[in-house]
């Protein structure tokens, strides 16, 4: 039967269904916490930079060992170490709020996070049956938003009602669930025939190197959405601020608006997956997006309440349409074996973005303000919106329209 729903992809959902809501759980009240016991943009700020720096290095040194390696236990092992995390930090913090336990618990969640990203990222598409490439990103796309839909009003509601050790118990007993259910996966995700040592590793990541020189198109979508990253973090965490600080808004109100832009994104997807986009129709939909988003993150903090949700509605319909068509191109035009190399890479570029954002973000905002500071960085992303994508076009669409649907179906 042609379908997409196979074993292996119903059970890669579930895990990720479950790690999502951990994820989700945990991540609000985590920042809310901390703002509210240090009332600082900055001190927030470096829980979130902390969280990042895994990912500067991590990721190209472990990507050739994940291309190599069975990437379905790397993905089991590393949920069950979060699981053993999270009950270690519930018995620290069980006494109350300590800033350093928080910063530890930043860092040592993100690293292991570094190496999950990469190698789930390297395993997913190859547990999506032939043929149905766009549907299966269009799942992934879909899955995240509406979990963070339903979560965001509960995370909003556990903060004010549950001591945050015992989030952390709730937070390690999903992980656990969702490593029993992807250790019944079949699909181990190992590319057969390969060893590992060092000149392998190094051999592995000049082969990558090699091949991105030559892919100038994909070092522009990348680096652009690098920056995008970076940008996205300060912001979200100005809209927070915003919020938190504002008499007549609240944390209830920002749960709702963070649910308002999910159900954009999970109703953005199920049209992306009903509707296959034709290639030569990609590069011009995307373009649109970018553009289209940058303007209503500038409008976003002047409008009334009801508009501010609207906003985001919009902007998470548009979110998701462009990611899943990037990654559905991207992912198709990128050689198996050097997706996790390349991955890693990308990964790289957004992790370094994001911290630098975070430590200029905060700054910036603990200056001018959670308002202005959104504006500025947006214009300045419209930007390189221009740079990156909309000048260099002729380069930009081999990427999105080198695999046409006739080609997908092969993959």
């Amino acid at each position: 039967m042609d379908t997409l729903w196979t074993r292996d992809f119903k059970l890669i959902f579930s895990g990720t269904v479950i790690s999502a809501i951990a994820g989700q759980a945990m991540q609000l009240p985590l920042m809310l916490m901390t703002f509210a016991n240090t009332g600082s943009l900055q001190l927030s700020s470096y829980l979130m930079i902390l969280a990042m720096l895994p990912n500067i290095v991590l990721p190209l040194l472990v990507s050739p060992f994940v291309d190599r390696a069975p990437k379905k236990y790397i993905i089991v092992i590393l949920d069950y170490l979060m699981a053993l995390t999270f009950f270690l930090f519930a018995f620290l913090t069980r006494e109350g709020f300590v800033y350093s336990h928080y910063l530890a618990l930043a860092f040592t969640t993100g690293s292991i996070s570094a190496v999950y990203m990469i190698a789930y990222q390297a395993w997913y598409p190859l547990l999506i049956p032939k043929g149905h490439m766009q549907k299966g990103y269009a799942v992934s796309s879909t899955l995240y938003p509406t979990v963070m839909m339903i979560m965001a009003p509960v995370s909003a509601f556990m903060y004010k009602s549950v001591p945050m050790h015992y989030l952390f118990i709730l937070v390690a007993i999903l992980c656990a669930l969702a490593a029993t259910a992807e250790l019944f996966i079949e699909n181990q995700g190992r590319t057969p025939g390969h060893d590992m040592d060092l000149r392998a590793f190094f051999r592995d990541m000049q082969e990558a190197i090699d091949y991105l020189k030559k892919e100038k198109g994909l070092i522009n979508i990348y680096t652009y959405m690098s920056l995008s990253s970076g940008t996205a973090m300060a912001i979200h965490l100005y809209i927070q601020v915003f919020f938190q600080t504002s008499a007549i808004l609240g944390v209830t109100k920002l749960g709702f608006l963070t649910t308002a832009e999910t159900l954009g994104r999970t109703l953005g997807g199920i049209v992306q997956y009903k509707v296959v986009v034709p290639a030569k129709k990609r590069f011009p939909i995307t373009q649109i997006v970018y553009y289209s988003y940058g303007i209503l993150d500038i409008l976003l903090l002047f409008l009334a309440y009801p508009l501010m949700l609207l906003n985001r509605f919009i902007a998470g319909s548009l979110g998701v349409t462009s990611a899943t068509l990037r990654e559905t191109s991207v992912q198709a035009y990128l050689p198996p074996k050097l997706r996790a190399k390349v991955l890693a890479f990308a990964q790289m570029a957004s992790s370094l973005s994001m911290v630098l954002f975070q430590l200029f973000g905060g700054w910036l905002g603990d200056i001018i303000g959670p308002r202005k500071s959104l504006v500025l960085l947006s214009v300045f992303l419209m930007g390189m919106v221009f740079l990156l994508i909309t000048l260099p076009q002729r380069i930009n669409e081999k990427v999105y329209t080198a695999t046409d649907e006739a080609a997908l179906k092969s993959i």
